[in-house]
């Protein structure tokens, strides 16, 4: 059975600078497959990124803040 969740990845730039106090998040649609998610996650914090955060959700809400990621990470 498909569990129709999406995943998607919260960070802040190399810097530690996000986009105006709410996170850079990637990819705009979600990836289906979490392994896949987990290993891009992996990539970006060994690429310098902060704040990589890999998180989940059915419906990709329109605005996605720091608390949404942080109540729905994996």
């Amino acid at each position: 059975m498909k569990n129709n969740m999406k995943y998607l990845i919260a960070y802040k730039d190399e810097n530690g600078q996000d986009y105006n106090g709410q996170p850079w998040i990637i990819p705009e649609d979600g990836y289906d497959e979490k392994d896949f998610a987990k290993m891009v996650k992996n990539d970006m914090i060994r690429r310098g990124f902060k704040n990589v955060i890999l998180f989940e959700c059915k419906t990709i809400p329109e605005n996605i803040d720091w608390n949404f990621v942080e109540d729905n990470e994996v």
